[in-house]
């Protein structure tokens, strides 16, 4: 292991992390994010293609979860601080867990972000 890792600094290699499969791939450029291997979403595709066919779309999609998370989660902690009702922090705490399951299902590849938006969008319009 010790040798490889020499011969990997040596030439210039990175092991890198896959941010669509979480599977690690040796990359000679510091830019790349995605390995060449079957997506876990579409096999017929690579992750790296995938992600290039997505273009810029997915950060702005991510931005938009964010800001409507962060905007549903204050209102809930807001009211269940003003308020010290058990029955408030009990729907803060579902809020968070099934914020998290989404989160866990998009990595996984069972779910895409744009459902979790949609919930987030449902979810907002119950809780203001």
């Amino acid at each position: 292991m010790k040798a490889f890792a020499v011969e990997m600094v040596r030439r210039r290699v990175l092991l890198k992390r896959c941010q669509r499969c979480d599977r690690y791939f040796l990359s000679a450029e510091s830019a790349e994010s995605y390995c060449s291997r079957p997506s876990p979403r579409n096999p017929d595709i690579s992750c790296r293609e995938e992600a290039g066919a997505r273009g810029t779309a997915q950060p702005n999609l991510n931005d938009e979860v964010a800001r409507l998370y962060k905007q549903i989660y204050n209102v809930k902690a807001n009211r269940a601080k003003r308020s010290g009702e058990a029955r408030l922090e009990k729907e803060l705490e579902d809020f968070m867990a099934q914020a998290r399951q989404w989160r866990l299902r998009i990595r996984g590849g069972s779910a895409m972000a744009q459902e979790y938006l949609n919930w987030l969008n449902e979810t907002r319009d119950h809780a203001i």
